[in-house]
């Protein structure tokens, strides 16, 4: 496996670990069912497929991404959409919130290292 490859792995395992994070978190700041509360959990279900379309892309040879270049094309989109959400959020709270920038980061090191490849 490629360093950029590997990289988008690790991005993408990291996202995942942040969606579950988000579902958990979603117990502690919601104490009774609301649409705000469906709202967290569906950014949670979006993180969650945004890291496992990195996490199964990086895992694609050469040849596997020439072959489902439909599916590249989709996780480069989604970290895009990812990109778009987390300046969103950073702009939102004023940058406060560690999580936006970090999020940030993550979805442009992803679609970085798979535009390398």
């Amino acid at each position: 496996m490629t360093r950029a490859a590997q990289l988008q792995r690790v991005a993408g395992w990291v996202m995942v670990l942040i969606a579950f994070v988000h579902f958990a978190v979603t117990f502690i700041d919601y104490s009774t069912p609301s649409l705000r509360a469906l709202w967290f959990v569906g950014s949670g279900f979006a993180l969650l497929l945004m890291g496992g379309l990195n996490v199964v892309t990086a895992q694609l040879n050469d040849d596997a991404l020439r072959d489902v270049r439909g599916l590249r094309l989709l996780t480069l989109v989604a970290d895009a959409c990812g990109v778009m959400l987390g300046l969103g959020y950073v702009w939102l709270t004023g940058g406060t919130q560690p999580q936006g920038p970090i999020l940030v980061a993550l979805f442009l090191a992803a679609a970085g290292a798979q535009l390398r490849r």
